[in-house]
This record gives structure tokens, C-alpha cells and sequence, in this order.
């Protein structure tokens, strides 16, 4: 080993106090990951040392002037990534960045998204970068992330940007070290050892299950934090209740729990299902899913991390590498629901799922195991525990992910067909495909040929002749939107807005116009409760002809007539049956929806009415359309809108003043009768109106003098 070779490895050890290499450290070393550039794929178990490999090489390249980048799945593996490496900061001066500060950083941790669509449309911000890191590989089998994944690969490839690959698990090694044309190092023990096992209920009657498992759980004090796994957000809030209902020991301060979650979503009336967690936190038991507010889910997972937590009930968004103090996880159900069919849990999932357990900084010891409830699992779990992975295949040949990445490539300016088949041809899938092609023989330009006339077809692209491909207005308007917001909707959703604007042959203002972008968008709908429904809902859609209404159905109420209207979320809730924490959430997608529905209306040159804006505020804000000015100014939110709303009801439209109009008209007309005191008007909202306070009763008092002109 070279010197500045062996300085390296000696200097990181000295920081992470280690006095001897891992086994996969030594097998990377000996295979030239400090003494070639080679490409790198580093296959190990979790917890056995594989990021320090990659640190070798990201140090290695840092001291001889280059620059790194490291990719990650997610956004807030970016946050324990930056503090991981934060040494490099303060014993080597290097300057991280996780804002994607391209120019001045010398380490941009980012996602693999991000990286992508930052590379795609400007190379030159990366041509100073000249090694990778990309974490968590074995994302590669998700069919979303992968297909990130791999166009992230190809485009490092084109880049010339050498690349090491950090995996927990992967089958078919051979392919991928054949494509990334790189060194395959596989092998290492876990630091902490993982136990696999099952938890078998199928001898006990169906009413007993749930009883048996939750006493497992509060038995096993010497395997706790358990993260526990469930394929739908109904179990995982259903079966942290249960357990609670068994669990004794409560937290010493529930006032202050209360206060803190009161303070995360800035209002003190919970809903229904935040009533539960609360419920649940005062007993050390958590849940997890996207029916909560944002910031819920971000302050269960910090509780968790701070070990004040012992239960944590999730759905699989939580399978991937966040570094949990886990101890054990379990996973409860063996099949999940995808696409409407039930199928069993991928071995590589249940993989992912178990190595959030048993890391090194938390423990000597970690568990996994399947719950089997049914004789049907059994060979499930056999499969599951005994670990023989599935291959990994390249999810480019998903007929709409295929025409996304043709899009992109045209909206990144490679409009040429020369330039979308030279990217095609360095994608793992025409690698996989070439390997595996058999009596029928592989043919890209063919696929590509008929892709690109599928694009044609469905309005999104046009043929230019010589000058290659152009994205028609279709086209400019769905990527613009998918490139701001990273989202994973099906094109279809976007030829199908088109067909409904194009139909309408109106920009609409409408209940129906909510409804439309409800059903086809699945990320501006908050769900119906299951097992709950609302005779008001049911009675409304039954007039329409809808006599089963679903989500969509639901969720369209619920925003039009709950959210627009001002309604408090947990009134929301209990009237609609919807998750309504999380429709604060779901009105920011509509928001950017409601976008996108605008410019394209803008591009068949539709006149766009003043109506438009105003719903468009209403559903932002969650405001009427009397509240929207005072919801604008700084500090309000709708809670505080809607304090200063019942105020101007109850008192300004009542006796003695009997004022008509909107809020501020007769705001207007209060001031005017106090022969327009301004320090009368200040005064009289502060003191009146609850927690309005002197500033902000300022901002009204500003507000109305204004619109008096």
C-alpha cells in the first residue's frame, strides 16, 4: 500500500477509534479501491462496515483536489449523512453540502432524484465531481427508486464519474459488476448479529391472535425498540391501540408530550387519529403512516430515535435505511395488497425491513422476525427467514417509466434519436436484456421506436424531422410538474387532464374540477377511515349517481366542503371520515396540481377567471373566500383567520351593529363608525379576539386602511 494510501486508512481509523479492519474493508482494500479508480459494487450485510470503505475513497479523492458526491434514497438519510461525515468539516476543513451547492461544496450529499434531474439538465455542475458514493444499491429492486437508481447510474457513466456502490444484499451480482464495469467485493459479517425467526399464532383461535402477539411484545423487554412492520395504515394504527390497551407503564409527563405536538402542527384541538398517537406516545407506542400530518410522522420518527419510543408500528415507508436504535422488528403481515391483487412480501424487502435492526452504535444483538397468523404463511415466512433473494431487474422496461425517461431526456434538451438510444444503451436494462436475450433476439431501437410513436400517440411528443424530438404543450407542462415535485404519477394522468380541459373547453371553478384532479391524482387525496362512513358524503354522491363512494369520492368532500370552508381538521375528520391530519398535505399537492391544470389551460390560450385564483387560494390556504386577504398576511394561518372570522360574525354582523358583507367590508365599516381610530380599531382586536396580539391586530388594522384607499 502507497503511502498517501496507507495515511488514509490510518487517519480514519484514528477518528472512528478503530484498531483493526472489518473483513469487507480488508477485501476492498486488496482489490484496488485506494491503488485504481476502478468502479466499485460492495456487497455486505448491514452494520458490517461498508461505508467506511466508501469514506476511504471519498477522502482519498477530497486530498487530491476532486470532489464527491453521495447519493441516497431519501431525503432525511441526507441529515445523518451530513452529521456522519461532519469530521471531514472539522479535521479536514472540506465543506459538505446537502442544499445541492454544486459550485463551492467539496461533498454534495444528495438524493439519487435530485442528483438526476440537477446532472440532466445542467452536466457542467457536476464535471468537478469525480467519484460517487451511492448508498443503499440494493434499492435497485424498488420499482420507483430503482428506476431512479439506475437513470442516476447511467448518467454517472456518461459523466465519466467513477462510482462505488454500497449494498446490503443483491442476487445477480454478476450483472451488475458486468455493467458498471466494476470490481465486486462480497462478503463480511454483520458487527451485531441479526436473528431470524417467526413468531407462529396459528394455534390459537382467530379472537385470541391479536391478544397473543401484544403480550409477546410487552414480554420481550430485553428485545425493545421493536419496529413493527403492517401492510395498510389501519393496522398499524389499529394494532398500536391494541397494544396500548395492555400496556401499564405511562410516561412521566403527558402534559408536555401534549404541549409538544400541540406546538409541531401549531394547534391544539387534535384529530381523531392524532388523539390516538398522543394516546399511544403516553404509553411509549407509536404509529406511522401518510395518514398523519408531515410533521407528525417527522416527530414520531425523532421520538423513536431518541428512544422514547419502545413501540413503533409502520408501514414499509420506513423499510429503507433510516438508522433506527432498533433492537427487533417484526413484520406482521406476509402479503400486502399492490396494484388491487394481494402478493407475498418480497425476500428482498423483508431483508430491507429486518436490517433496521441490531446497528452497531445501539446494541450487541438485533431480531427479526415473521408473524405467521394463518397455515398459508407458513411457507411465506419459510421463504422469507431462510433468505433467497429474488433478481433484480431493471424496471425501465415498465412501459410508462420507459416513456418518462424518454421524456426527460427530450425535455433535457437530447432531442436527437442518437442521443436517447446512446443513453438507453447504458442503462442496466439493455445490459440485462443483451445477457439474457434467447431465441428472440433483443432489440432497443425497436423498443425505442415504439415507445417514441406511443408518446406521439398520446399527445406528448412531436416529430421534428432532422431536428430531432420536441415535447408538445402536454409534454412541457406534465415534466415541469414531475421534475418540481418528484412525483410518480402514471402519464395517463396527464392525458387524461388534457382530455378534460380539451372537453370542458373551460378553465372550471367548480366542486367538479376537484373531483376530476381527486380521482386521477392519488397524492391530493386523503383517505377515508376504513369501516367508517358519513350519511352526509353518501347522501351527496347518491344524488349524483354514485352509490359506493370510495377514497376519491370522500376526499373531494372533504376539501371542497371541510378544508375550503375553514373547518377545523378534527371537525373534518369526525364529520367526513377522512384522515384529516393530513389534508394540510394533501391541499399542497392540489395546489401544485391546480398548477399544472392551469398552464396547460394557458397553452390551448383558455381565458383563466378570476375565480380560478380565488380557488386556488382557498384550497393553498384553506380559507373562504372572505378570509383569503387576512390568511396572506404574515403570521395568520387559517386557525387564526378563522378566530378573526367568528369575531366579525358574532359581533360585527350581530347587535348592535348589524353590518353587512364580506369580513373586511364590514371591518371597513366598523373602523369608519370610530371615526377611523386607528389605536380604537388596534385595540379593540387585541383584546377581543383570542391570542390575536398587538402585532398582528397591527397587520388588520393596516389591511383595512389600505382597501380604503
Amino acid at each position: 500500500m502507497a503511502s498517501d494510501e496507507e495515511s488514509i486508512v490510518r487517519d480514519l481509523m484514528r477518528i472512528k477509534g478503530m484498531t483493526e479492519l472489518w473483513d469487507s474493508q480488508n477485501k476492498s482494500l486488496a482489490a484496488g479501491l485506494l491503488s485504481t479508480d476502478h468502479n466499485f459494487v460492495i456487497i455486505a450485510p448491514t452494520a458490517s462496515g461498508k461505508t467506511l470503505n466508501a469514506e476511504f475513497a471519498m477522502l482519498q479523492a477530497l486530498r487530491r483536489k476532486g470532489k464527491c458526491l453521495y447519493l441516497v434514497p431519501l431525503t432525511v438519510l441526507q441529515t445523518e449523512k451530513e452529521e456522519e461525515f461532519s469530521y471531514l468539516h472539522d479535521a479536514e476543513n472540506y465543506q459538505i453540502s446537502t442544499k445541492g451547492d454544486w459550485r463551492n461544496a467539496d461533498v454534495v450529499i444528495t438524493t439519487f432524484e435530485v442528483f438526476y434531474r440537477a446532472a440532466l439538465l445542467s452536466p457542467r455542475i457536476v464535471e468537478h465531481f469525480n467519484t460517487a458514493i451511492v448508498d443503499e444499491f440494493h434499492i435497485l429492486y424498488d420499482q420507483n427508486r430503482g428506476f431512479n437508481l439506475e437513470k442516476a447510474l447511467t448518467l454517472l457513466r456518461e459523466l465519466n464519474v467513477r462510482i462505488i456502490c454500497l449494498s446490503a444484499t443483491f442476487e445477480n451480482q454478476e450483472e451488475i459488476r458486468g455493467w458498471l464495469e466494476s470490481e465486486l467485493v462480497t462478503g463480511g459479517e454483520r458487527v451485531v448479529p441479526l436473528i431470524c425467526d417467526r413468531i407462529n399464532l396459528t394455534e390459537f383461535p382467530m379472537s385470541e391472535k391479536k391478544r397473543k402477539l401484544c403480550a409477546w411484545l410487552l414480554g420481550s423487554k430485553d428485545k425493545q425498540p421493536i419496529l413493527i412492520f403492517c401492510s395498510t395504515k389501519d393496522y398499524a394504527r389499529s394494532r398500536a391501540l391494541d397494544l396500548c390497551s395492555l400496556a401499564k407503564e405511562v410516561i412521566d409527563s403527558p402534559p408536555k408530550l401534549r404541549a409538544e405536538m400541540e406546538e409541531t402542527i401549531s394547534r391544539t384541538r387534535f384529530t381523531s387519529l392524532e388523539e390516538d398517537l398522543y394516546t399511544c406516545l403516553c404509553k411509549r407506542i407509536a404509529f406511522h403512516h401518510s395518514g398523519l400530518d408531515q410533521r407528525l410522522r417527522e416527530f414520531v420518527i425523532e421520538k423513536f430515535k431518541s428512544k422514547e419510543v419502545d413501540f413503533l408500528f409502520a408501514t414499509t415507508g420506513l423499510a429503507y435505511g433510516i438508522n433506527f436504535p432498533t433492537k427487533t422488528v417484526l413484520l406482521c403481515d406476509l402479503t400486502f395488497y399492490q396494484e388491487g391483487r394481494s402478493i407475498d412480501v418480497p425476500v428482498y424487502l423483508f431483508l430491507q425491513m429486518a436490517g433496521r435492526a441490531g446497528r452497531p452504535q445501539f446494541g450487541d444483538k438485533g431480531y427479526a422476525y415473521a408473524v405467521i397468523t394463518t397455515e398459508s404463511d407458513v411457507p411465506r415466512a419459510e421463504k422469507l427467514i431462510e433468505g433467497k433473494l429474488e433478481e433484480a431487474i431493471s424496471h425501465i422496461s415498465v412501459d410508462d417509466l420507459f416513456k418518462k425517461a424518454i421524456l426527460e431526456l427530450v425535455y433535457s434538451r437530447k432531442s436527437q434519436e442518437s442521443q436517447i438510444v446512446s443513453f438507453f444503451e447504458n442503462t442496466f436494462y439493455n445490459y440485462q436484456s443483451l445477457q439474457r436475450q434467447g431465441l428472440v433476439r433483443f432489440d432497443l431501437k425497436e423498443i425505442l421506436r415504439r415507445h417514441l410513436e406511443g408518446l406521439i400517440a398520446q399527445g406528448f411528443l412531436e416529430f421534428l424531422g432532422a431536428p430531432g424530438y420536441k415535447l408538445t404543450d402536454l409534454g412541457n407542462v406534465t415534466m415541469k410538474f414531475l421534475f418540481e415535485t418528484f412525483r410518480t404519477y402514471v402519464l395517463e394522468t396527464f392525458t387524461e387532464m388534457n382530455r378534460y380541459i380539451t372537453e370542458q373547453g373551460e378553465v372550471k371553478t367548480d366542486f367538479d374540477l376537484i373531483y376530476k384532479l381527486t380521482k386521477e391524482f392519488e397524492g391530493a387525496r386523503t383517505y377515508k377511515i376504513p369501516r367508517q362512513r358519513s350519511q352526509t358524503v353518501e347522501d351527496f354522491y347518491r344524488v349524483r349517481g354514485i352509490p359506493k363512494p370510495s377514497h376519491a369520492e370522500y376526499s373531494a368532500y372533504a376539501i371542497f366542503y371541510g378544508w375550503m370552508e375553514n373547518k377545523p381538521v378534527y371537525e373534518i375528520e369526525e364529520d367526513f371520515k377522512v384522515y384529516g391530519s393530513a389534508l394540510e398535505n394533501v391541499a399542497d399537492e392540489m395546489s401544485k396540481i391546480l398548477d399544472t391544470y392551469e398552464r396547460l389551460a394557458r397553452r390551448k390560450r383558455l381565458r383563466i377567471p378570476v375565480e380560478f385564483q380565488v380557488l386556488k387560494d382557498r384550497i393553498k390556504f384553506g380559507v373562504t373566500k372572505e378570509e383569503i386577504p387576512f390568511v396572506k398576511l404574515e403570521g395568520f394561518g387559517r386557525i387564526t383567520v378563522k378566530k378573526v372570522s367568528s369575531w366579525c360574525n358574532t359581533v360585527l354582523r350581530g347587535h348592535p351593529y348589524r353590518y353587512r358583507g364580506d369580513m373586511l367590508s364590514v371591518l371597513i365599516q366598523f373602523y369608519k363608525a370610530k371615526n377611523r381610530d386607528d389605536n380604537f380599531l388596534l385595540t379593540t382586536l387585541a383584546e377581543r379576539i383570542e391570542n390575536i396580539g398587538q402585532v398582528r391586530a397591527g397587520k388588520i388594522v393596516d389591511l383595512v386602511k389600505s382597501s380604503i384607499g
